[in-house]
């Protein structure tokens, strides 16, 4: 009996400093063991020693680039922190774990090839210390929660989306990420679009399962404020104050933009992906991800620029009994001249009943003409008599609908908190918000000439 405690408490001290260990020592422990029979010695399989010390491995693959020309072509580096598809070791080495992330012949085999295999949980291990950054120090990866997926129950939530054709844009790729039973999580992930030149995007279409997906947005950093960002998934508290927002999703969507508009994107521009995603089962590990095709054309080819701004309000809390609150936001955009309105939708979390958006009135307050009724479905095409917080309205605009932008938009919304206590603003679907959505031009588009009017938000 004593002998058999002795046991258990050694294998729990065991798990404990398993669970302590360093990330990048894990995937170095896995490079030991499978790839350094080949990759070692005065002449390593494609010039990259993996036997050596774990510190000399780690510079000699972060952010270099491969010497197989048809990767390197490609933009990819030995490990791409924070891009998977980017990471020409993770290509080589995924073995299909990964339907879309393979290699062609020109880049090789399939490794390892010299009959050694790599688990599935070591493959996803190697996965997801590069999405987390492929840091050098810390405890990124839950490699328990990587054994419990593949060893034991789990749902996958991940998406499948064709790229574009050659020549019309590119595919991102967010993730995948594992989620514990019942955990609500909200990453942003720094990505650089490697633009040969600077591009206008007229489409953007998103894959996003809404059984474990909430939102997803696009921002684009400021020039140059990209640099204080590590690369790799970032928490939200670690969000850039100076980005501005390019097109947000609570739910798939194609997103084509009206012909002459087009989002600008300067050659050096980098985004942000905001992913807010969840698991409410309560026994199961969760794989979502978020995939998105921007179509993009020559700079210089449309009319008029787009613009998307998430005005709202966050300064409220809802009191619970279950009484209707009214909470509102009055936007204008007094440096503005003209505002051509393409789309508009709203955002609230779960004790949202309504949400209502009017023309406002020069001397504020709620004019009578309202251009969002909050009860329609989705597509906007009937009433359908409620509001849906998790698929609320998006309504479209053809033409564009043309405000004063100095008066600007009056918008209310309705709560209604049946929960045991108080919410306030905050991220969590079990907190509140109230947001909406807006895509607009500030000139009507033609069908040539590029709007060059300077643009200055309020």
């Amino acid at each position: 009996m004593k002998k058999n405690l002795l046991i258990i408490m050694l294998g729990i001290f065991y798990t404990g400093i398993q669970a302590q260990t360093a990330s990048w020592t894990v995937v170095y422990n896995i490079f030991q063991a499978k790839c350094a029979s080949c990759h070692s010695g005065s002449s390593p399989s494609a010039s990259l020693d993996l036997s050596a010390a774990s510190g000399t491995v780690y510079t000699s693959i972060i952010n270099k680039t491969p010497v197989n020309p048809a990767a390197a072509s490609r933009g990819d580096k030995v490990v791409f922190p924070g891009d998977g598809h980017r990471s020409f070791l993770l290509r080589k080495c995924q073995n299909g774990l990964d339907s879309d992330n393979g290699i062609i012949p020109a880049e090789g085999n399939v490794m390892p090839d010299d009959g050694t295999t790599l688990s599935k949980i070591e493959i996803e291990t190697i996965r997801q210390w590069i999405l987390y950054g492929a840091k050098q120090t810390g405890v990124a990866v839950d490699t328990a929660l990587i054994g419990k997926y593949y060893r034991g129950k789990k749902r996958d939530y991940t998406t499948v989306l064709a790229a574009p054709a050659a020549g019309k844009g590119f595919q991102i790729h967010y993730g995948p990420i594992m989620l514990a039973p019942k955990t609500e999580v909200e990453n942003f992930l720094k990505f650089d679009p490697h633009f040969s030149d600077s591009m206008e995007v007229i489409r953007l279409d998103l894959r996003i399962n809404k059984k474990t997906s909430h939102h997803f947005i696009i921002y684009k950093f400021a020039p140059g404020d990209e640099t204080n960002f590590a690369n790799g998934l970032r928490p939200l508290n670690n969000k850039p104050g100076l980005s501005s927002m390019e097109n947000a999703w609570q739910t798939p969507g194609d997103a084509v933009l009206p012909a002459g508009t087009a989002y600008r994107w300067a050659k050096n521009a980098f985004l942000d992906l905001n992913l807010h995603c969840f698991n409410t089962d309560p026994d199961s590990v969760v794989m979502t991800d978020a995939r998105v095709n921007i179509y993009t054309q020559p700079y210089g080819t449309a009319s008029a620029v787009m613009y998307s701004e998430l005005p709202g309000n966050n300064g409220f809390a809802v009191p619970n009994g279950n009484v209707d609150v009214k909470i509102i936001k009055e936007q204008t955009w007094p440096k503005l001249t003209n505002m051509y309105i393409w789309r508009l939708s709203s955002h609230t979390h779960k004790y949202g009943v309504d949400y209502d958006i009017y023309k406002r009135k020069s001397t504020g307050g709620k004019d009578t003409t309202q251009l969002f009724e909050g009860f329609y479905n989705f597509t906007y095409s009937f009433n359908q008599g409620f509001y849906d917080w998790e698929d609320p309205a998006v309504r479209t605009f053809n033409p564009l609908y043309s405000i004063n932008p100095k008066d600007g938009l009056y918008a209310e919304a309705h709560y209604k908190n049946n929960g045991p206590a108080p919410v306030t603003v905050g991220y969590t679907t079990s907190d509140e918000m109230m947001l909406f959505f807006i895509n607009y031009t500030v000139k009507m588009p033609t069908t040539s000439g590029l709007n060059n009017v300077p643009y200055e938000n309020s």
